[in-house]
């Protein structure tokens, strides 16, 4: 998620089409801010998802060598972690990266994914609160990449970030393939549990197919030049969702669906070509 959302939010703002005009190098020089603030949210989310006895539990199954299956931190260490890391990286944001609103909003999506179940309750919930969370990252990493020229965003930077979230709702079960074993052990709702292994994998094979074609058009790009890429790209995540019914074949289509993904992210600086 940190590399898509970093490049989300550059090359958005390399673009010109969602912000006043910056230089390309004052956009580039500040990449390790962009890269800072996504880190540091993402980090934030990721001690509050994975200190519960549940997400041990699913870890040990999925990703023995985390922190916290693998006995290098604890549980209640993990928590007091999470109250340092607040208000530090709120300080942090509002002080010197920028984005502190967009933070304070993760933060509220992290208590409700995590904390409140929202990651379990339902698939629907589960990646409806994912989508918000792309729109929420992307606009954050985009507001830093811009810097302080940046204001509020108009209308055409949300319905681009709406699209992208649209995107994350209908195909981002792509990352739940090869966490079945996990998931199903800590009794999760999500799309390949509750409606099938062999249905998501139609389900994903047609959203990536639809937005492909979508997008360019979105665009005004056809389905000619730099659009040939992400319909190229979407064609080998559908090959590969397919044909690929194993976890670690499962492990590198996610892989190549994020790739996807930054492909799609790049269409408006392709109008620019």
């Amino acid at each position: 998620m940190i590399i898509p959302v970093t490049f989300l939010g550059t090359i958005s703002a390399l673009s010109g089409q969602f912000s006043p005009r910056v230089q390309t190098v004052d956009t580039l020089l500040r990449l390790p801010q962009t890269f800072g603030w996504v880190w540091i949210n993402v980090l934030l989310f990721s001690i509050s998802n994975q200190r519960s006895e549940e997400a041990v539990l699913e870890d040990l199954i999925n990703k023995p060598w985390r922190p916290l299956p693998s006995g290098r931190i604890t549980p209640p260490q993990a928590r007091r972690l999470l109250l340092f890391c607040i208000p530090l990286i709120f300080m942090v944001c509002s002080l010197w990266l920028g984005a502190a609103e967009e933070s304070a909003y993760c933060t509220i999506l992290t208590w409700m994914y995590n904390d409140l179940g929202g990651a379990d309750e339902h698939f629907l919930i589960r990646n409806g609160i994912n989508s918000l969370a792309y729109f929420l990252y992307g606009s954050g990493a985009l507001r830093v990449a811009v810097g302080p020229s940046m204001q509020a965003f108009g209308p055409e930077t949300c319905e681009w970030l709406g699209i992208i979230s649209g995107i994350i709702f209908t195909t981002m079960q792509v990352q739940d393939l090869k966490d079945q074993d996990g998931d199903r052990a800590r009794k999760r709702s999500t799309v390949p549990l509750d409606l099938g292994d062999g249905p998501t994998r139609w389900t994903i094979l047609a959203g990536v197919a639809c937005w492909s074609i979508f997008c360019p058009y979105y665009w005004s790009l056809g389905l000619t030049g730099f659009a040939v890429l992400p319909i190229c790209l979407g064609a080998m995540v559908g090959y590969r969702v397919i044909t690929h019914r194993d976890p670690a074949g499962d492990t590198r289509t996610y892989k190549w669906w994020s790739l996807w993904l930054m492909a799609i992210c790049a269409l408006p600086a392709a109008v620019q070509l």
